[in-house]
């Protein structure tokens, strides 16, 4: 949380743009949507994690294989 709002300056309603699904891209998606960002945007290329970030929140998913 602190990257996100101390070093990023995130305040709710500005949007994210999380690249690669792995443990710490999800978790940004869940903290960047409890922080109140939209729309949380998440990119990667392994289809099972998009899947996931979907669950947690994020508002537009992008595989970048396609």
């Amino acid at each position: 949380m602190y990257g996100l709002t101390e070093l990023g300056g995130l305040v709710a309603g500005e949007s994210v743009v999380v690249i690669g699904p792995g443990p710490i891209g999800l978790l940004a998606v869940a903290v960047a949507k409890s922080l109140g960002a939209s729309p949380v945007i998440l990119i990667g290329t392994r289809e099972n994690r998009l899947k996931i970030g979907q669950k947690l929140g994020a508002d537009i998913i992008l595989n970048a294989k396609r």
